[in-house]
């Protein structure tokens, strides 16, 4: 599985990582990224419309549940993990794939 990790960067308007994903020669199968970074609705917005032309599942790492968001393909992975909650997250989305 092809795998990439967005990370807030405060000082920056767009993640290097984010942009990675607007690449036409990238297409990841996940996308882990913390839920602060989907806060922003327009930024949210974004990602969904990239998620709907690449097809990749949506990760949501965070330290509480995460708000229901209207994708399929998304999941949430609460923190602090363990391997046994990354494992089963991860079975949750090869089953979705």
């Amino acid at each position: 599985l092809r795998t990439t990790l967005a990370k807030i960067n405060s000082f920056a308007q767009e993640t290097p990582t984010f942009y990675h994903i607007k690449d036409a020669i990238f297409k990841p199968d996940i996308i882990f990224v913390q839920k602060e970074y989907l806060s922003d609705k327009a930024r949210l917005d974004e990602m969904l419309t990239y998620q709907k032309l690449k097809n990749f599942y949506i990760v949501i790492i965070s330290k509480d549940e995460a708000k229901s968001i209207k994708s399929e393909k998304m999941t949430t992975l609460r923190q602090p993990f363990t391997s046994d909650s990354l494992h089963e997250t991860l079975g949750i989305v090869a089953r979705n794939l």
